[in-house]
């Protein structure tokens, strides 16, 4: 409940932050910021969410109540530290090439140095919360993140006001409070575990093994989200890509509130499942979940067309036809999150993978092809994928679920039969 309580703070401060940001920043600086924050995160769910899964399953049979730490803890932040400090140092020394092709402009280098520290901090900094999650020491772990929410939210709204109105400013913030929660989480983490020595590779190779899988899929899932940023990026100018980023932070809004309710629903899966009644709990759930999805959506859309000109300011007037273009999208893309993208990992995670791996070339091109057209070209490529995504997700949890329901009732068949 602290973690997901911690996650929400996040996820409502971030959003928070972009809306207030978009008062300060031109778009084109709202732009370099909207690329800067979608790398970090891209990087955390690519490279972070797999290492970070790898750990947890190679760590599942350790006995972490004692004062010790396991060789894949050690390897994770030893791998994550000199993978960030490689593609750090590429990326500042090609910051000029990389800031011409991606933001249009060579002067780059310090937003880039921002960006590697941040990167580098912030993964860092979930290997420490994924060991303090792993010994139970759940208050610690919401303590850290709400320290880097607060620290990074307080610095933000510091820096906007005293007339620091760009990108650079608040990717040096997300930097400066990462690196102030990883100072406190790792002396949590020593203090709960009584080691002071987090590095070694004597648990890489291992590692690497277990990552495999996640790597790929969450690689190929997290970089498919977001290739309407990266296209636009490249296809389009900053100023775009800055209207674009401050749709997006409005129309996410319902993908941001039903991520929160995953973790409620994610340990009634296996129970479920086991009893045979999981198909009728999931198309319960859904028909409710449709029953406030549906008018919310008929919600949200009049409140962008009447509170809009209030939330955003009038440089960013056209992202409000982006916003009712998007939401479509995210309110379906909404639907997933509770349970049916859990249940999925669960029981049949390559059905990510195939669908990424397929979609990816195709929408490459009609990105390309939008970007040409305008951003509300984009904005509707973008919501096309993502019913088109829902509905694919949601018939193959329905046949799962039918699945699950006969293998439930053999069990409870066989139990019975057993007494």
């Amino acid at each position: 409940m602290l973690v997901a309580l911690s996650k929400a703070v996040n996820g409502t401060s971030t959003l928070f932050l972009n809306l207030y940001a978009v008062h300060f920043l031109a778009p084109a600086e709202f732009g370099a910021l909207t690329l800067a924050t979608t790398c970090l995160f891209l990087l955390d769910g690519m490279l972070g969410a797999a290492i970070d899964l790898a750990v947890v399953k190679l760590s599942a049979d350790a006995d972490l109540t004692a004062r010790s730490a396991t060789s894949a803890e050690r390897a994770a932040i030893t791998i994550k530290l000199i993978a960030c400090t490689l593609a750090g140092l590429i990326v500042v020394a090609a910051a000029g090439p990389l800031g011409e092709i991606l933001l249009h402009r060579s002067r780059v280098r310090p937003l880039f140095v921002a960006w590697s520290v941040a990167a580098t901090a912030i993964l860092v900094l979930r290997s420490t919360q994924i060991g303090l999650q792993l010994r139970r020491r759940f208050t610690a772990y919401a303590a850290i993140e709400l320290t880097n929410t607060t620290v990074r939210i307080s610095l933000a709204v510091v820096a906007l006001r005293a007339g620091y109105g760009s990108s650079l400013a608040i990717v040096i913030c997300y930097a400066l409070s990462a690196l102030v929660a990883l100072g406190i989480g790792f002396s949590m983490l020593i203090k709960a575990s009584s080691v002071r020595s987090w590095l070694g590779l004597g648990g890489a190779r291992d590692l690497l093994k277990a990552c495999q899988t996640p790597l790929l899929t969450y690689s190929f899932s997290s970089l498919v989200s977001r290739l309407d940023v990266i296209i636009l990026s490249i296809a389009g100018t900053p100023a775009q890509l800055g209207i674009f980023g401050s749709a997006l932070a409005v129309a996410t809004v319902p993908e941001i509130a039903a991520t929160y309710l995953a973790p409620a629903f994610l340990p009634r899966i296996g129970p479920y499942c086991r009893q045979g009644i999981f198909l009728s709990f999931f198309k319960r759930f859904h028909l409710a979940l449709m029953a406030v999805l549906v008018p919310g959506f008929v919600l949200a859309a009049f409140l962008v067309m009447k509170a809009g000109p209030y939330i955003l300011p009038p440089k960013y007037s056209y992202a409000l036809p982006l916003i009712m273009a998007l939401l479509p999208g995210t309110v379906a893309t909404a639907s997933l999150f509770p349970i049916s993208l859990n249940f999925l990992m669960l029981r049949n995670s390559k059905i990510f993978l195939w669908n990424d791996l397929v979609s990816f070339p195709f929408l490459i091109i009609a990105y390309w092809m939008a970007a040409s057209k305008g951003l509300l070209s984009v904005a509707l490529v973008t919501t096309a994928f993502r019913l088109v995504k829902t509905v694919i997700v949601q018939n193959k949890a329905l046949q799962l679920a039918r699945q699950a329901r006969l293998e439930g009732e053999e069990t409870q068949t066989l139990s019975v039969a057993a007494l």
